[in-house]
């Protein structure tokens, strides 16, 4: 009996055993796990009052950012104007998708589109400038390589109905992790 006893305790101390070490018991070098590919944005900060910023929208996936430039708490913004400049070696620019935060009917002309960089300029098609918040545009910017990278919006400028520009807007930029 004595015996039958310390045989189950052995077994479930081998058990156990196996079991804090990840594995099942079973000869099959249970190593560690490669880790998930995932793209990751992380804004620098909250959006403000009057601001354009960027966050990770509908559409990422793990090896897709769908960057959307967001309007928050705006008045009378007609146009909005930058250089996005990107990681190059981490993304590459796809494709964009038009927002509706200055109308439906916006125009979306992008140029000087290099590896890291491009210049958007975004104009509402109406007479009056857009207020309030919402999406501007929507940049698709596809994986490349593993690592750590900013995305800034470099000189950066809001237009109002009267062709002029709006002083008190921030444009907030972030940082991008891609794991592969």
């Amino acid at each position: 009996m004595k015996q039958t006893r310390t045989a189950l305790l052995l077994s479930g101390l081998l058990l156990a055993l196996a079991a804090g070490c990840g594995g099942d018991g079973s000869s099959g070098g249970g190593g560690p796990t490669a880790p998930q590919p995932m793209v990751l944005f992380t804004p620098d900060s909250a959006p403000t009052s009057a601001s354009i910023s960027m966050r990770s929208g509908a559409g990422t996936t793990s090896t897709l950012l769908a960057l959307e430039i967001l309007a928050t708490d705006v008045a009378d913004v007609r146009t909005v104007d930058f250089t996005l400049d990107y990681p190059g070696n981490l993304l590459q620019f796809t494709t964009f998708r038009q927002g509706t935060f200055l109308g439906s009917d916006a125009s979306v002309i992008l140029t000087n589109a290099s590896s890291g960089s491009f210049t958007a300029l975004i104009t509402s098609a109406g007479a009056l400038g857009a207020a309030g918040s919402g999406v501007i545009v929507t940049f698709e910017l596809q994986t490349l390589a593993a690592g750590n990278g900013r995305i800034d919006f470099v000189d950066p400028e809001a237009g109002d109905s009267s062709g002029l520009e709006i002083e008190d807007v921030d444009f907030l930029g972030g940082t991008v992790q891609v794991v592969r």
